[in-house]
């Protein structure tokens, strides 16, 4: 009896232990933090695409000092509902937009107060970093024709990323493609090369890629160092080209379909008009008559 006591005891603590930890989880979603992941990683993740901490513009601003720019309750907001934040009209918001050549933060998935405040806390710590600082910055190397050819390769699908990553075009088309262009899901990327900023810009975005819809896809199957600098020597040469975005690809795409569907219905009428009128044709005659 005592021993089966002292297991019933144990079983207890046991059982409560396993609850309070599980509710300590469910305590730490609610808060915004994500079990086991540090504040950086969640930069990292999120933000660095677009923003450094003391390494100059990206996409966005550089983010040091930025509690000196603006109050931490516009900051929370911000972060939290950015494009809320923006479509009121915001004087400082639109001046942010305009300085990122018209491009829109991303809402961060599972952003809250709690959150955006650790982020910012974050952000503040480092600002007040030394950043070292090196007498020569390395030039950089030019792009290669043979590097934008690969670029080209991986975007349309000829080639695929090495980690699993899916063909650009899927959900992008650029003018050089031509014909029916590619996917329509994302914005056309004729000019993506100047409109995030160049290779500065474009390199860490395609590294840690901060849009919502494609973050799930590329966290998991991240581009390869070699495969982004080839999507950059082919954006590179799409800009400088200087075509116009592929609006005719869905022109060809809808005259293609309207074509498509006119032969299907051409081919239906013929179909039925050589349709089995064995039992009907003695019936329509047995009514009549």
């Amino acid at each position: 009896m005592i021993g089966n006591r002292q297991r019933d005891s144990w079983s207890w603590i046991f059982s409560s232990v396993v609850w309070m930890g599980l509710l300590w989880v469910a305590a730490a979603a609610s808060t915004g933090t994500i079990a086991g992941q540090a504040v950086e990683d969640d930069f990292a993740t999120n933000c660095s695409g677009c923003h450094t901490i003391g390494g100059g513009p990206l996409l966005g601003p550089d983010l040091k000092g930025l509690s000196e720019r603006q109050s931490r309750e516009w900051l929370v907001d911000w972060m939290m509902d950015p494009v809320g934040v923006l479509l009121g009209g915001d004087p400082y918001a639109l001046e942010l937009q305009r300085a990122a050549r018209g491009a829109m933060m991303s809402p961060t998935p599972g952003m809250n107060e709690a959150r955006a405040h650790q982020l910012l806390d974050y952000i503040d710590a480092q600002s007040l970093l030394e950043r070292p600082s090196s007498p020569e910055e390395p030039a950089e190397q030019p792009l290669s024709p043979e590097e934008a050819a690969q670029g080209r390769d991986l975007f349309v699908g000829v080639s695929l990323p090495k980690n699993g990553a899916p063909a650009c075009i899927a959900c992008h088309t650029v003018s050089g493609l031509g014909s029916l262009g590619g996917g329509r899901l994302g914005p056309d990327l004729t000019h993506a090369y100047g409109r995030l900023g160049g290779r500065q810009g474009l390199i860490p975005w395609l590294g840690a890629v901060p849009s919502a819809t494609m973050r799930p896809i590329f966290q998991e199957h991240p581009l390869a160092e070699e495969e982004i600098i080839a999507l950059v020597a082919f954006l590179k040469d799409e800009t400088e080209s200087d075509g116009p975005e592929n609006q005719a690809a869905m022109v060809n795409f809808l005259l293609l379909g309207l074509a498509g569907a006119a032969v299907l219905l051409a081919l239906f009428d013929r179909i039925w008009n050589r349709r089995f009128t064995g039992v009907r044709k003695p019936l329509v005659k047995e009514r009549k008559a």
